[in-house]
């Protein structure tokens, strides 16, 4: 019972579709309930906007329009079911989810002035919005109860479980993939003055908030950051969507809490987590910039080439990293970043080491953090993961395994006992 998260531009014109371009029709009658033509119009331009049906044929945009029509279908049972079984949402969390929603899509636009317009433009209120949020929460929270009571619950795994399928599936699991240790000297471009000067604004800033400043004021005087003006408010972010020594500091903070200052290749940061909601996380931050002139650049890349011609002349590699290095985290390891699956590394760096020996150092590779010499520590080939390696993850997948098939028997026996009717609902 899954609701779709799709921008506020496309639920405007959705709104705008069903309401003036869409004469409905009955699509299929479900018990007591209808499904009209809008709601699967609905669904279909919501796929045909993410471009999920493009460049289909009529046969497949038919065959998809019927899988949108099953799966209302399918949460229209789900919701009679949770009512035949008196299971009512709570308002109060209903209104808070709601009330989630309006939040993060009007944070979708700069203002909200703008976001009003939008609406306008569209000749739909807020209103209009947040009772469609409404409706499409109601049928999710009833859909998780209904579910957790009569599917989750009845769905166990046991050790013996995840050991039996390890040992019968081992040939089939997937492998280790393959990983390279490597060590790094890392040049950055900008002047310790520069770098020094940005660090302790950024310091600075912190000691204000920590004596009881507020943190969006002190982002809108201090920051270099566009988002300055609202704030530092940078909105709501999945893993993966942010620089990751930003995303890293994120997400250790607490909710409200402070970060120290966080270093990316934009600068020095503080950071404040506002709210979290599963893995996503809404932010908010100072910047201050660490901008390299080109003057900058070049003097880095120099002595970066000439740590290069340093090494190439049979220099010891420790030796050159721990006077040369601009990297205060790993110089005095040597360098030393670690093992790392070739397939997590970047498209410059995986280049430059690909075809390298070990005990073998690159070229000077340039990156958004400065510029980089790669010395290949070690290799190894994709390995059998052991069980204790493993078994979470297992344990994960056959959850989701049983549950799913959990799901589909119990869904089959409800509509089995339901009044489905079919409607001439196709164009």
């Amino acid at each position: 019972m899954k609701r779709f998260s799709i921008p506020l531009v496309l639920v405007l014109a959705l709104l705008s579709l069903t309401a003036g371009d869409v004469i409905d029709r009955i699509a299929a009658v479900v018990n007591d309930d209808v499904i009209l033509l809008s709601e699967v119009e609905e669904k279909m331009f919501i796929l045909q906007a993410q471009g999920q049906l493009q460049g289909q044929d009529s046969t497949q945009v038919a065959q998809a329009r019927r899988e949108i029509l099953d799966r209302l279908i399918e949460e229209r049972l789900v919701v009679q079911r949770a009512r035949s079984q008196n299971i009512e949402a709570d308002p109060q969390e209903v209104t808070n989810r709601v009330n989630d929603a309006m939040t993060k899509v009007k944070e979708r636009f700069p203002s909200l002035e703008a976001f009003r317009q939008a609406l306008a433009q569209e000749g739909i209120s807020e209103n209009m919005l947040r009772e469609r949020y409404h409706t499409d929460i109601t049928q999710e929270y009833l859909g998780q109860r209904i579910v957790g009571k009569e599917v989750r619950s009845k769905v166990q795994v046991t050790s013996d479980d995840v050991e039996h399928y390890f040992k019968e599936n081992k040939d089939e699991l997937p492998r280790k993939p393959m990983e390279v240790q490597l060590a790094h000297l890392l040049i950055y471009p900008v002047s310790p003055a520069k770098e020094n000067a940005a660090k302790k604004r950024i310091e600075d800033a912190r000691a204000r908030i920590e004596g009881g400043e507020d943190f969006a004021a002190v982002a809108r005087e201090v920051s270099d950051d566009p988002t300055k003006t609202k704030g530092g408010e940078l909105g709501w972010f999945s893993p993966g969507d942010l620089d990751p020594d930003f995303e890293s500091a994120a997400d250790s903070l607490a909710v409200n809490a402070v970060s120290e200052p966080v270093r990316t290749r934009f600068g020095y940061h503080l950071i404040q987590v506002e709210e979290r909601d599963g893995d996503r996380f809404r932010v908010r931050h100072i910047l201050a910039l660490v901008d390299a002139s080109q003057e900058d650049l070049d003097r880095a890349r120099a002595r970066a080439d000439s740590a290069l011609e340093k090494l190439q002349g049979g220099a010891p590699w420790d030796s050159v990293v721990r006077r040369m290095s601009d990297d205060a985290l790993t110089r005095d390891q040597g360098g030393d970043l670690g093992w790392t699956p070739m397939k997590f590394l970047v498209p410059a760096v995986a280049t430059a080491v690909e075809s390298l020996e070990v005990g073998s150092v690159s070229q000077v590779v340039p990156s958004d953090r400065g510029f980089h010499i790669f010395k290949v520590e070690n290799r190894r080939a994709g390995e059998d993961y052991t069980f204790d390696e493993i078994k979470d993850q297992l344990r994960s997948f056959l959850e989701q395994k049983k549950l799913e098939e959990a799901y589909d028997s119990w869904m089959g026996g409800i509509r089995d006992s339901a009044y489905v009717e079919i409607k001439a609902w196709d164009r």
